[in-house]
Formats: C-alpha cells, structure tokens, sequence
C-alpha cells in the first residue's frame, strides 16, 4: 500500500466505485446527472480549499470568469471555452514556490500554438514561451522553468496563455491570472505524501501550489481513479465542474 493509498483509506476516500443513476450533492457527495460510477468522498476530510483571509477579491472579473467567450474564427463554437483554472471569486492565487505552476482549459482549437508570458507588477514581461499544441480539450499545465526569473515575495505577477490564431486575430481566446508569492510560516510539508501536502495547502490558502500537487498525483497515476477522483471532487468544490473531467494535457 503506497503512501497515498493510506490517505485515502485515513481519509474516506473508498476505491469502491458504485453505478447509479443520479447522485445528489447531499452533505458532500459527488454530483452526477447521468449513469456513472463515482467515488465516495467524506466530506469533512477531502481536499478543499480555503481562501486566505487577505485574499484581494474583484466584483467584475475573477480567474475563471469569462465576460467575453472568445475562440479562433476558424473554430467552431465549443461548450466551454479557454478559461483560467482559477475560482471566479480570487482575484490572484497564492503560492509559496519561486518557480509556480499555472492552469488552464483548452478547448478544441485549430490553433497550432499558444503563447504563455508572465508579467510583473509594473507590466514588463518578464518570461515568455511558444508551445506547440498537440492536444486540445484539456488542461494545460506551465511550470515557470528554472532558468526564467523566480518571482519575488510579496509581489502580484500577472500571467497569460493565448492562442495564436490562424489566420493571426487581435481578439484571440486567452487565459489569465495573477498570482502572488508568499514566505512560508509553517514548517515545510515536502516530507508529507502528496495528497495530504495538498491538503495542507489547500487549507492554509495556496491555490496554485494545491492544484499543481493534485496535477502531479493524477499524471503520475493515470489508472487510479481513486486518486483521480480527488482532482475533480476538489475542482468541483470551487465551481470549476465544467472542465473537473477534461485530461491533463502535455505542452511542447
């Protein structure tokens, strides 16, 4: 039994999944519309999140809203377009790591390539790297390599990830977000098994330091739907349910 399986046996998290025909979110029960299987998750013990207290909010526009649904004018129109994986109250997500890791949903684009820059607090892009895209209808992870600068402490950097359009358009679908790094007060939680570090930055308010733990488990284990289905339970509890099943996808 691997360390993660005993957070999850500790936890409530059962490896027995169950056919039904619809599950209410009952007292924190997953929810689903149609015949599936899901695992039962205890509430009281799952990953969650909890903002920090001086988390910045904004009335108009948070990470995963999206006022204008923007796509390539040579796609078709898709379900849920390009959006931040970020709850639509934070403004800015924190992080305790020099070199973070952001989120974001890709649908189904003719686009060959995206552009990811991260912008410091004056508006100077500071790192900027084309991917090719070989798979869409998912969710991108970018790690801010080594050797671009770290982000200081105390300090909102903004991000973004556009796709570049073919034939090139001024109003393409981009993603964006703002984060913020932040001196750790608590003893390092390196030496923790992965799922309970998430859920000890989930509860002390690291947005992108949770979601890349939880990234991580689910790439590493691909079969286990167990563990898998913490990733969607914990996007689901932040409103993210439309895109909690999409794949990892791999940037190049």
């Amino acid at each position: 039994m691997t360390e993660d399986d005993r957070f999850l046996s500790r936890t409530g998290l059962s490896k027995t999944f169950y056919p039904i025909a619809r599950v209410l979110c009952v007292g924190g029960t997953i929810a689903g519309l149609a015949t599936m299987t899901v695992a039962q998750v205890s509430p009281s013990l799952r990953v969650t999140f909890e903002p920090p207290t001086d988390e910045r909010l904004d009335d108009s526009a948070g990470g995963a809203s999206r006022p204008v649904d923007r796509k390539c004018n040579a796609d078709e129109s898709t379900p849920v377009p390009m959006l931040t994986l970020m709850p639509e109250y934070m403004r800015e997500g924190l992080t305790l790591t020099p070199h973070p890791t952001v989120f974001a949903y890709i649908p189904t684009t003719s686009a060959r390539r995206a552009l990811f820059s991260l912008k410091d607090d004056t508006g100077k892009i500071v790192y900027q790297q084309t991917f090719t895209l070989t798979q869409t209808d998912g969710i991108a992870s970018i790690t801010l390599p080594t050797d671009a600068p770290p982000l200081p402490l105390d300090r909102t950097y903004e991000w973004s990830l556009g796709m570049l359009c073919e034939p090139v358009q001024t109003d393409f679908p981009i993603a964006m977000g703002q984060i913020r790094r932040i001196a750790p007060t608590s003893p390092k939680l390196d030496d923790l098994p992965p799922l309970e570090r998430a859920a000890s930055y989930g509860q002390s308010g690291f947005w992108y330091d949770t979601l890349a733990v939880l990234d991580e488990v689910r790439r590493s284990q691909p079969e286990n739907e167990a563990t898998a289905m913490v990733w969607t339970d914990f996007l689901d509890s932040v409103g993210l349910e439309e895109i909690s099943s999409k794949p990892p996808l791999n940037l190049e």
